[in-house]
C-alpha cells in the first residue's frame, strides 16, 4: 500500500514538471514572437534606440582614436619643439661666430693696412726718384708684391663686410660706359704682360645698381678670367634685353667642368692651383656670388672644359635718363697748381705721415703734419695761412676722430676742403662724411686717384 501511494506521488510530481516545462516554453515561444514582431515592426523609437546605440559606439571608438592622434600629436611637437630650439642655439652659436670672424678680420685687415698704406707711400715716393735700372727692377717688385698683399686683404674686408651684413649700398642710376672704360683701364697691361688680349665694348646703356659693388663685380670677373686664361682673348661686352643689360665676361681660359659650376663660388675654392699665384686666394667669384645676391642681380655661367668661360650679370636698366658726367683726369705729372699748396695732414701715425709728407713734397706741395687738432690751431696761428686742403686720418688719439677734427676747423675757419684717409670701411664713417661733404679715400691709398682728387679741389677749373 506504501508503495503504491510513493509511487503515485512521484507520478504526480512528474507530471507537474513536465507541465510546468510546457508551460514555460509557451512562455518563451510568445516572448520571442514579441521579440520577432518588434524587431521586424522597426517602429520608429527601436530605430532611434538602435541609432543611439550605434552612434555611442561609433563616438566611442572616434574619440579614443582622436585622444591617440593627440597623444601622438603632443609627442612630436615636444620633440619639434625641443629640435627646434636646438637649432635656435645652433643659430645663435653660428651667428655669434660668424660675427666675432668678421669683427675678427675686419679689425685685423685694418690693423694690416696702415703699414701697407705707409710702405705704398714710400714705394711712391721711390718710384719718382732717380734710380738706375736694378733699383728700378726691385722697387717694382716691392711695389707689385705690396699689391698682392692689399688685393687679398681688400677681399677679406669685402667677404667680411658681405657676411656681417655691414655693407652698405648706395643704388643710384648711372650710365655704363665709364664702368667698362675704367675696366679696360685697369686691365689693359695686366692682359698684356701675359700675352692675353682684352677687348672691353663700351656701350651708352644706364643701369639701376651700386656703381661701386658693379664695378668690383667686373674687377673680380676679369682678374678670374685672366688668372685661368693661359692664351687667347678675353671679352667684356653688355647685351641688352627687354628690361635689362646682360654683362658677359667670356673668355679663352681652361673651362670649368659642369660639376664644379656651385663650387668655384664657395670661399678659397681654386679650379687649377697650378696657374694661379700666391695672392689669389679663391675669394673672386665668392664676392661676385654674394654681391649679385646683395643687389639682386641675376649671375649664369657657362662653360666648356679646354675652351673657355662666360659669366653673364643681368643689371636692370635705369628708369629715367642720366644726366652725362663730364670726368676730367689730371695728369700725374706735377703740375703748377701744386706748387706752393699747402695741406695739412692729419695723421697720428708717424710712419704714415712720414710717407705722406714725401709724397706731398715729390708733387711739389707744402705738407704740415699734425698729430691732433691743438697742434693744427698752433700751425695755423704760427702760418696764418690756412692751408689748400686738410688730409685727415680717421682714427686719431684720444679717442677723437677725423669728422670731429674737420668740424672744429670749420667752426673757427668756415669752409675748408677735406679728405678723411681710413683704413676702417665702416658705412657709418661714409654716410657721416657724406652728410658733411667730406670726401673719403680708404688705405692703402691709390696713390694716382688722390693725386687727382686734390688737383680738382685745389683748382676745379683745371
Amino acid at each position: 500500500m506504501t508503495d503504491i501511494s510513493l509511487s503515485d506521488s512521484l507520478l504526480n510530481t512528474e507530471d507537474d514538471l513536465v507541465r510546468e516545462n510546457q508551460k514555460l516554453k509557451h512562455i518563451v515561444s510568445k516572448l520571442m514572437t514579441r521579440v520577432e514582431q518588434a524587431t521586424n515592426d522597426r517602429s520608429p523609437g527601436y530605430v532611434h534606440f538602435e541609432r543611439t546605440i550605434v552612434l555611442e559606439e561609433q563616438i566611442r571608438l572616434r574619440t579614443r582614436h582622436l585622444q591617440e592622434a593627440l597623444d601622438a600629436l603632443n609627442a612630436t611637437n615636444s620633440q619639434l619643439n625641443e629640435r627646434t630650439n636646438q637649432l635656435r642655439a645652433a643659430r645663435d652659436t653660428a651667428q655669434i661666430a660668424n660675427t666675432s670672424k668678421s669683427r675678427f678680420v675686419a679689425a685685423a685687415s685694418h690693423d694690416l693696412l696702415q703699414p701697407v698704406n705707409a710702405a705704398k707711400l714710400f714705394i711712391s715716393s721711390l718710384e719718382n726718384t732717380q734710380l738706375d735700372e736694378r733699383q728700378g727692377i726691385l722697387v717694382e717688385r716691392i711695389s707689385k708684391s705690396f699689391q698682392s698683399v692689399e688685393t687679398i686683404l681688400g677681399a677679406l674686408l669685402d667677404i667680411s663686410k658681405l657676411d656681417s651684413g655691414q655693407a652698405a649700398l648706395n643704388i643710384s642710376e648711372f650710365g655704363i660706359r665709364s664702368v667698362l672704360d675704367g675696366i679696360r683701364n685697369e686691365f689693359t697691361h695686366q692682359a698684356q704682360d701675359k700675352g692675353i688680349r682684352l677687348d672691353v665694348i663700351l656701350c651708352s646703356a644706364e643701369v639701376r645698381s651700386d656703381p661701386v659693388y658693379l664695378r668690383r663685380i667686373l674687377q673680380n670677373l676679369v682678374s678670374n678670367a685672366i688668372r685661368y686664361t693661359r692664351s687667347g682673348r678675353i671679352l667684356v661686352g653688355v647685351r641688352r634685353r627687354k628690361y635689362s643689360v646682360e654683362f658677359q665676361v667670356s673668355d679663352t681660359g681652361i673651362g670649368i667642368a659642369e660639376e664644379e659650376y656651385d663650387r668655384i663660388f664657395e670661399e678659397f675654392h681654386r679650379v687649377d692651383k697650378q696657374l694661379i699665384s700666391d695672392s689669389a686666394m679663391g675669394l673672386g667669384l665668392t664676392i661676385v656670388k654674394r654681391a649679385c645676391d646683395m643687389l639682386g642681380h641675376e649671375l649664369a655661367l657657362r662653360s666648356t672644359l679646354a675652351k673657355g668661360s662666360t659669366f653673364t650679370v643681368s643689371v636692370p636698366f635705369a628708369k629715367k635718363k642720366v644726366k652725362a658726367k663730364v670726368e676730367q683726369e689730371i695728369s700725374f705729372a706735377t703740375p703748377p697748381l701744386f706748387e706752393n699748396a699747402i695741406i695739412m695732414v692729419a695723421e697720428n701715425d708717424l710712419t704714415v705721415a712720414e710717407g705722406m709728407e714725401h709724397i706731398l713734397e715729390s708733387w711739389g706741395a707744402t705738407p704740415v703734419i699734425v698729430t691732433n687738432p691743438e697742434q693744427a690751431f698752433s700751425q695755423i696761428e704760427e702760418l696764418d695761412i690756412l692751408p689748400d686742403i686738410f688730409l685727415v686720418d680717421y682714427h686719431l688719439d684720444n679717442g677723437e676722430n677725423g669728422l670731429g677734427f674737420i668740424t672744429g676747423m670749420r667752426r673757427k675757419f668756415g669752409a675748408i676742403r677735406s679728405i678723411i684717409l681710413t683704413a676702417d670701411r665702416s658705412p657709418s664713417i661714409v654716410k657721416e662724411a657724406n652728410k658733411q661733404g667730406v670726401f673719403v679715400r680708404y688705405k692703402p691709398l691709390d696713390i694716382r686717384e688722390l693725386h687727382n682728387l686734390i688737383a680738382n679741389l685745389i683748382s676745379p677749373s683745371a
